[in-house]
């Protein structure tokens, strides 16, 4: 019974030292570097718009812009051979694409305005 006593105790002591107590003060400092839940709503819905937006686009448009997206330095030789157009058509039609993209998602007029 007394090292049961013994071990819960130091159990309880080690567990204490873990907590470290702050004031409110010292929390306001310090902003959460977490989004809050406004922003991350925000977050959802504009990636929600911009994949609408993609799935209006020609399938040639998608399939490149989906390689470009998610491919960190994308070799536009493998992306014309991988899409069956020539290599210097990568490029502009990439251009094309994304310029389809920013009409669907209404931002060419609001690029221009500022």
């Amino acid at each position: 019974l007394v090292t049961t006593a013994k071990r819960e105790a130091w159990r309880t002591r080690d567990r204490g030292r873990a907590e470290v107590p702050t004031g409110d003060h010292a929390m306001l400092d310090h902003p959460d570097p977490l989004p809050g839940p406004e922003e991350a709503a925000g977050v959802t819905d504009h990636r929600t718009r911009l994949w609408r937006a993609v799935d209006l686009l020609p399938r040639r448009c998608r399939e490149l812009l989906r390689i470009v997206a998610f491919v960190p330095r994308p070799d536009y030789g493998v992306i014309a051979r991988t899409l069956g157009m020539r290599q210097g058509s990568v490029g502009p039609t990439r251009g094309r694409c994304l310029a389809k993209l920013r009409d669907l998602l209404g931002l060419t007029g609001a690029a221009e305005q500022s």
